[in-house]
């Protein structure tokens, strides 16, 4: 049992008799002097593009009526792929629809030590905290009470007549979705926003799986970071957005990189291609000052919290085509073959990808039995492999496409029939030849260059 665990079980059998001792002396919740936004440690980004149609569906689901509260809990979820700009939507909303809400509260939400911070906080604000020592859960049940039972305090109202208050609650960063049952108001009103890279937190509510931007939509991010006019520099920042497929993380990184490193865009196209730059990007964690998102693309993406074997199934998948991966290329795995902790059983496999899928490294497609991931995923993943694993983990994903081939090697034909195979085959073939073309690739085995050029035989026939 982990940490985070023991403390849930130890507060789930706390909270039903600390809830009926509140009962005791609290036969009404005490009003709150509105309006109140407790937004700390969320900062307004000025650099904020684009996600107009992302902020109307969450308004669509959240915004209280014009009569009022609204008359059920609404939660809406934001789910995606760390870097794609979940907290800085969530942010926005916050800053923007402050006017529509009388409360709101940000809760930082990975560790369950937060979630108590940001309770005991709205509980100081209520007046019900007796020090700054009261027990944590006494001061959760209290913020929980009032916001089951909403009442502001105004200029204008007097002792006893006070109306319901509206409010919105946003738990950001929920990657472990447990953490939060015992903060969720068990009530029928207000509104809640969730950041999550886990897509589990949609069932049940409303939400969105938040994707990068378009290529024109990053590119013209870009263009507004480094101040420059999108007309001007419309090949150049598209190319790059293209590279960086649309993440808004590493299109912000990038723009500061160009103005540290003084150069123009163009000449940024040509440095970016080299897959050293890649890495230095993914390493890059920018200074206050220039940036509101304080990650780089390995702390956000934290390969290293991964099992191994999920590592090792998303290094493969590193390899190949990322828009589409048949399963079946990688479930009929010969161990010997493969390489260190690589899930070799269709047991381990399944938890190898329910853990990719957690974090939004990778999304299936469940109607086609096939995986996907983001190109600079896939870039990030490369970069930290070491010379001495990648000839084995390519000659690993090697082998399963040539045994995957519907074709014997030198029995060539034209049979129809093979086709719709060869057909998931190819495009992988084609997206290995990236690798063979980097400078790393003089480091690769002669095993490893021998089955490529079968591949590519059997490709071309």
């Amino acid at each position: 049992m982990t940490s985070d665990e023991a403390v849930i079980n130890s507060v789930t059998e706390r909270s039903n008799s600390e809830l009926s001792l509140l009962s005791s002396f609290m036969s009404q919740t005490k009003p709150l002097k509105v309006p109140l936004h407790l937004l700390k440690p969320a900062v307004q980004n000025p650099n904020f593009f684009g996600r107009e149609n992302i902020l109307d569906l969450i308004d669509a689901s959240l915004l209280p009526p014009n009569s009022g509260v609204n008359p059920i809990l609404k939660s809406f979820a934001l789910c995606g792929l760390g870097g794609v700009g979940k907290t800085q939507v969530a942010i926005q909303y916050v800053f923007s629809r402050r006017t529509k809400f009388d409360a709101i509260f940000w809760i930082e939400s990975e560790q369950i030590a937060q979630l108590f911070e940001g309770f005991a906080t709205i509980a100081a604000h209520l007046g019900q905290a007796d020090s700054p020592g009261q027990d944590q859960v006494v001061s959760r049940n209290i913020a929980l009470e009032w916001l089951c039972n909403p009442r502001k305090r105004t200029a204008t109202t007097t002792p006893g007549s006070e109306p319901e208050a509206t409010w919105l609650l946003v738990f950001n960063n929920v990657d472990n979705l447990e953490l939060i049952q015992n903060f969720w108001p068990q009530c029928h009103l207000g509104s809640i926003l969730i950041t999550s890279r886990d897509p589990f937190a949609k069932r049940g509510r409303d939400g969105v799986d938040l994707q990068p931007f378009h290529a024109n939509e990053g590119a013209k991010l870009l263009c507004n970071l480094l101040g420059l006019h999108y007309a001007e520099n419309a090949s150049a920042s598209l190319a790059l957005a293209t590279r960086l497929g649309g993440l808004p993380l590493a299109i912000t990184q990038v723009a500061a990189l160009v103005e540290r490193m003084q150069m123009t865009l163009e000449e940024f196209v040509s440095h970016f291609e080299r897959q050293t730059s890649i890495a230095k990007v993914a390493q890059k964690k920018l200074s206050d000052t220039q940036d509101h998102y304080k990650h780089s693309l390995f702390t956000v993406w934290a390969f290293e919290t991964l099992s191994p074997k999920a590592l090792s199934l998303l290094q493969v998948l590193s390899f190949l085509n990322a828009d589409s991966v048949k399963e079946w290329l990688l479930i009929q795995t010969n161990s010997s073959s493969a390489p260190l902790n690589f899930p070799c059983t269709e047991d381990d496999f399944v938890d190898a990808r329910t853990d990719l899928i957690k974090v939004s490294l990778i999304t299936r497609n469940k109607d086609e039995g096939e995986l996907a991931l983001h190109r600079l995923v896939q870039d990030v993943s490369r970069a930290q492999i070491k010379s001495d694993n990648l000839s084995k983990i390519l000659n690993f994903t090697l082998h399963q496409l040539l045994m995957a081939w519907p074709t014997s090697f030198l029995q060539f034909d034209h049979d129809s029939a093979t086709w719709a195979k060869s057909a998931d085959i190819l495009p992988h073939i084609l997206r290995l030849q990236d690798t063979f073309k980097t400078n790393r690739a003089h480091v690769l085995s002669l095993p490893v260059r021998i089955n490529f050029a079968k591949l590519l035989l059997f490709a071309g026939w």
